[in-house]
């Protein structure tokens, strides 16, 4: 073991052109075949950049009334699975969807429907190819899948869709969908973990270039990195902190060296020929996880790399309203650049849509990151972040995924939730708990019988596939994992009861894909060990120098209530705390005396955990 390793541990155990727009299709709709297409609003269907005849082909906005449009017309559906950062989407658009034959297959053959993932991705649950994007998919007006293809030259798309109208003319049916299932349902004890963790295990690469994925590409997996880190901080086993480094060092190989941020896949197992575009979603996580690296290694190139990103994020992504855009465009022939033949070009397009979810997971990521180094400014983005989501996204009705997208997405939900926590925990401002408890109301209406979280509300008239539901192992984790930790804040023991019904239920799909279940362990782990709880009390004009060094300590499992005492005690959770300023803990079975001094708290915390481990 080496000394940086061995204190370290000690620490632990004591602690595309922007200049160029889209170009927009035109929107069908049919009184008669001879009437002119409408132009749809903006950003309402992406289309590659470059150079393509994509937009001939009337597409349509998904929507019940175009799938009755289909069942009265007689005429089988396609669905255009695509993203606005999507590289292989651009190459379907300038090539298949350009091509004068398919043009008019699918204007003649079908009625045409364009989806934006991001926008829809409850739909991209339901339809999307096990290839991924782009998809196509050949439907009856039911929605009933009769074929699916990824991105093909123009003559085996046209084969495939002819063969796929033939088949609806012949029957008008496609097959019978089969919403997955959560799988058996299990204890969700720490042993649970054990066998998530060796199943992870196995997709390890011999060469050591972190998991493998079908195909041999490389997705970062920041989840697992995080995971790592807290299975080694419980176990005091050196080997997950080095799998925590190495998975990150590997996943390093995927940031831009230029502009920075991180692409989100390489195709080859050494983590080359990336797939250029670069995700919020992506970017927030990976900051998450070389923060927590960092913090619980010592090794300053995760701090480095995690400043980077944050950077990234304050620059390329950052809006003036506050928060963050969606996605940069993937432009292979910008990206391979250096910075002298980028300066000669317009940076790749930015998609400015607004999503409540992912910019709470940054604002999460932003939290951690101003935690950890100090950095004040990144604090107060993360903070008028999470007030867009719910000044622009929040209504009586629920979340909404973004500007006229759908509402109450399990993992939206989640998101925020943890965010609110988040937040309460930087600011000690109670105000957060108070959204966070609205958020998990609106988890609570999710759940089904079984225990298990819908990902999205049930709709039996919604068109398509989407009057089915579907439990999410990962998403079912990440909401249990933010119930588990609000049960702790405000001692209120539904939430805790909610997240273990959702763990149990959806734990035989965890284990079944170790490379989604990450998210599911951690939650089993909060539910299970009891984390550092720190609960501080005071004065409203004292507690934020209490809040400063608490949010300032780390601990993987770190959890904190922040409660104003104005001058009186303070009941909560069946306890009652004296009004003078102090800090309590909490972790496993034992609590320890109060600590009163903000200039001691390190020390007294490091030494209470140190008697409890």
């Amino acid at each position: 073991m080496t000394l940086r390793r061995a204190a370290a541990l000690s620490i632990v155990a004591a602690a595309l052109v922007s200049a160029m727009q889209f170009l927009h299709p035109r929107t069908l709709v049919i009184e008669s075949a001879a009437e002119e297409p409408k132009e749809p609003p903006k950003d309402e269907f992406p289309f590659s950049p470059r150079p393509n005849r994509a937009r001939e082909i009337r597409w349509q906005k998904w929507s019940s009334e175009v799938f009755a449009e289909a069942k009265k017309a007689g005429k089988p559906v396609a669905i255009s699975l695509t993203a606005t950062w999507c590289q292989k989407c651009h190459e379907m658009d300038e090539g298949a969807f350009s091509d004068e034959k398919v043009i008019s297959l699918l204007n003649e053959k079908f009625v045409c429907i364009r989806v934006d993932t991001d926008r829809m991705p409850d739909v991209k649950d339901r339809y999307l190819s096990s290839k991924g994007w782009p998809t196509t998919a050949f439907c009856s007006p039911e929605g009933e899948v009769i074929s699916k293809t990824w991105i093909v030259p123009a003559e085996e798309f046209l084969q495939i869709a002819t063969k796929a109208a033939e088949a609806f003319a012949k029957n008008g049916k496609g097959a019978a969908y089969r919403p997955p299932t959560p799988g058996p349902a299990v204890a969700a004890e720490a042993s649970e973990v054990e066998t998530i963790l060796a199943a992870i295990e196995k997709t390890w690469a011999q060469d050591g270039s972190a998991w493998a994925s079908p195909g041999d590409t490389r997705f970062p997996s920041p989840q697992i990195i995080e995971l790592y880190v807290r299975k080694g901080w419980d176990s005091r086993e050196e080997k997950w902190l080095e799998r925590a480094e190495a998975g990150a060092e590997a996943t390093l190989k995927l940031e831009d060296p230029v502009d920075h941020g991180f692409y989100r896949v390489a195709m080859k197992p050494d983590w080359s020929d990336p797939h250029f575009e670069k995700l919020l979603e992506t970017n927030a996580a990976m900051l998450s996880a070389l923060t927590q690296v960092w913090r619980a290694t010592g090794e300053e190139k995760f701090g480095e790399a995690a400043s980077r990103t944050a950077d990234y994020l304050g620059t390329t992504l950052a809006q003036k309203e506050g928060g963050w855009s969606a996605s940069q465009d993937a432009d292979p022939d910008y990206f391979v650049l250096d910075a002298v033949g980028r300066g000669k070009r317009a940076r790749p397009h930015v998609d400015t849509f607004f999503y409540s979810g992912t910019n709470a997971q940054a604002a999460s990521a932003l939290l951690a990151w101003a935690a950890a180094s100090g950095d004040g400014e990144s604090r107060t983005k993360a903070i008028a972040a999470l007030d867009r989501v719910f000044r622009e996204c929040w209504t009586a009705e629920g979340l909404a995924h973004g500007a006229g997208a759908g509402r109450d997405m399990l993992r939206d939900l989640a998101l925020a939730g943890e965010a609110c926590l988040d937040a309460h925990q930087a600011t000690g401002e109670w105000s957060w708990v108070k959204r966070a408890d609205d958020v998990a109301a609106r988890v609570e209406k999710l759940a089904d019988g079984d225990g298990a979280f819908f990902d999205r509300p049930p709709d039996p008239n919604a068109p398509g596939h989407l009057r089915f539901t579907i439990k999410k192992s990962a998403d079912n984790g990440r909401a249990a994992g933010f119930l588990v930790r609000l049960h702790h804040v405000t001692g209120h023991a539904k939430w805790k009861t909610l997240a273990e019904g959702a763990l149990k239920a959806t734990g035989g799909e965890a284990k079944l894909y170790p490379a989604y279940s990450a998210e599911y362990a951690l939650a089993v782990l909060k539910l299970r060990k009891y984390p550092l709880h720190l609960v501080l009390v005071g004065p409203k004009a004292e507690l934020p120098k209490l809040v400063a060094v608490a949010d300032r300590f780390w601990h993987p499992w770190k959890t904190v209530t922040v409660l104003e005492s104005n001058g009186a005690d303070v009941k909560h959770a069946d306890l009652e705390y004296p009004p003078e300023l102090a800090a309590y803990a909490c972790a496993a079975e034992a609590c320890g005396p109060p600590v009163k001094d903000p200039r001691s708290f390190d020390d007294e915390i490091k030494a209470f955990l140190e008697r409890n481990r």
